[in-house]
C-alpha cells in the first residue's frame, strides 16, 4: 500500500473518505471491487502441505474437514484458518484477485464481509491492499455513499486502548494481556493485599444461608472462589442469555463490599457467582463476577447492589455496560454453554473475546503503517463489526459469539 495520512486518534475518518474520493474503483458506484487474500496470510490446499504440516493438524483436519488452510505470513501473528467446502473456491480464486460480485455468488456476502474485518480477505486497490477494519469501512461506505463519524467510548475503556496503542507492542496475543488486564491495582502493596486475601478466604468458607454450595475451581483456572446456587429459578418467557455482573471495588474497599453483597445474593435470582483468590485475584478489575440466566434479572440486580454500595470506591471494568454512575458495577455477556460452539472453539468469555477482537485489529494498523485508521478506531470499529457497540459495549448481534 503506498503512503496514506495515518489518522491520530482525535481526528475523523479522514483518510477513508479521500481513499472513496480517490480511488476509481470506489467512487464508481457500478463497479464491482476485487477481493483477494490479505497480505497476513497464503493459502494452500490440503494435500500441498508438507508431510510433517499435515500430520501435526491431523487432528484440526479431521475435526474441521479441512480442504484447505490459511497460513500465516512469518512477519505475522495471525491464527491459522482452516477452510472447507464453498469457501475454498472463493480463497483459490482470491490468491490472485476474484469480484466481489462473483465471490458473493458462492459464498453469502456476509461471510465475505467478516472474513475483510478479521483482516483474512483484502479489497484491492489502485494503491495497495486494504483489510481488516477499515476495508470494512470503506465497503460499508461505498454501498451507503456515506463516511461514519469516529467511534468513541467511555473514559476507562478508551483509556485502555490508548495504552495498548501507545506501547511498541504489535503482537495481537500480547495486546490482549495487555487489555485484558487493563485497571489491575498495583500489587507491590503487599501487607494490603495479604490481609485482604485472608479476610476475602474467611468470608469465601461462610455458609451462605444455605443457598449457595461451594464449586472446585478447575485446575487450569485454580484463582477464584466459586459458588452454585442451589435453588431453581423460573425464566419463563425470557431470552435465555449468559448475563455477568461485575462488581468492582478497590482493594481497599473490597472487604466491607463483599461483606454486604453475601448478604445480597440470596434474595437475588443468580445462578451463580465467583470471587478472585490469592492476590493476582482481588487486584484484578473483575474481581467479583455474579451469574444471571437474563439480562432483565443482571439489571435489576445491579440496581439494588449499587443501591447498598454508595459509598464503595469502584476500580471499574473495561470494555462493559456500566450500570451505576461510577463504574463499580457493569455487566457482558459471557456464551451460552448450551449454544453449539465451532469445531475450533476455545475457552470464552465476555472481556477475552473483547480484548482479543481489539488487539487483533490494532495489530493490523500497527503493523502497516500506513494504514488508513488509526490503531485505536480500528480496534473500535473492529468489534463493532463483530456485534458489539462499542460506545456502551452491547451486543448488537445476538449471533456475534460465531466470530
Amino acid at each position: 500500500m503506498t503512503a496514506l495520512r495515518k489518522l491520530t486518534p482525535t481526528t475523523s475518518l479522514t483518510d477513508i473518505e479521500e481513499l472513496l474520493n480517490g480511488e476509481a474503483d470506489l467512487s464508481c458506484r457500478d463497479r464491482s471491487l476485487d477481493i483477494c487474500i490479505s497480505d497476513n496470510y497464503y493459502y494452500s490446499t490440503t494435500e500441498a502441505l508438507p508431510n510433517v504440516t499435515r500430520i501435526n493438524l491431523a487432528s484440526v483436519i479431521e475435526r474441521s474437514r479441512a480442504e484447505g488452510f490459511l497460513i500465516p505470513r512469518e512477519d505475522s501473528s495471525f491464527s491459522l484458518v482452516p477452510i472447507s467446502g464453498a469457501l475454498c473456491k472463493v480463497i483459490e480464486q482470491a490468491s490472485s484477485r476474484i469480484a466481489l460480485a462473483d465471490a458473493s455468488l458462492l459464498v453469502p456476502m456476509s461471510e465475505i464481509e467478516r472474513l475483510i474485518a478479521l483482516g483474512i480477505l483484502g479489497l484491492r486497490l489502485a494503491r495497495g491492499v486494504v483489510s481488516g477494519p477499515a476495508a470494512r469501512v470503506l465497503l460499508a461506505s461505498k454501498e451507503s455513499g456515506i463516511v461514519p463519524q469516529a467511534i468513541t467510548t467511555d473514559p476507562l475503556s478508551m483509556a485502555a486502548l490508548r495504552h495498548a496503542c501507545r506501547i511498541p507492542i504489535k503482537d495481537p496475543f500480547a495486546l490482549t494481556a495487555r487489555l485484558y488486564c487493563y485497571n489491575s491495582e498495583l500489587i507491590f502493596r503487599s501487607r494490603m493485599l495479604q490481609d485482604t486475601t485472608q479476610q476475602v478466604q474467611r468470608i469465601a468458607e461462610s455458609n451462605f444461608h444455605g443457598v449457595f454450595k461451594p464449586r472446585v475451581a478447575p485446575p487450569e483456572n485454580p484463582g477464584w472462589y466459586l459458588f452454585e446456587s442451589i435453588r431453581r429459578h423460573d425464566n419463563a418467557g425470557r431470552t435465555p442469555v449468559n448475563a455477568k455482573l461485575y462488581v468492582s471495588p478497590v482493594v481497599a474497599d473490597l472487604v466491607r463490599c463483599l461483606s454486604r453483597l453475601v448478604e445480597i445474593l440470596p434474595s437475588l435470582p443468580c445462578r451463580a457467582w465467583k470471587i478472585g483468590r490469592y492476590t493476582y485475584g482481588i487486584a484484578r478489575p473483575d474481581k467479583i463476577c455474579v451469574y444471571f440466566s437474563s439480562f432483565e434479572h443482571a439489571q435489576s440486580a445491579a440496581q439494588i447492589i449499587a443501591h447498598e454500595m454508595s459509598d464503595i470506591e469502584a476500580q471499574g471494568v473495561p470494555f462493559t455496560t456500566r450500570q451505576d454512575q461510577h463504574g463499580l458495577i457493569s455487566i457482558g455477556v459471557d456464551p451460552n454453554k448450551q449454544a453449539p460452539q465451532p469445531r475450533l472453539a476455545i475457552q470464552n468469555s465476555w472481556r477475552l473475546w473483547i480484548a482479543r477482537k481489539l488487539a487483533s485489529a490494532m495489530a493490523a494498523a500497527k503493523l502497516h503503517p500506513h494504514y488508513p485508521l488509526s490503531p485505536e478506531q480500528a480496534s473500535l470499529w473492529g468489534v463493532y463489526y463483530f456485534g458489539v457497540n462499542p460506545e456502551s459495549w452491547t451486543v448488537r448481534d445476538v449471533n456475534f459469539w460465531r466470530n
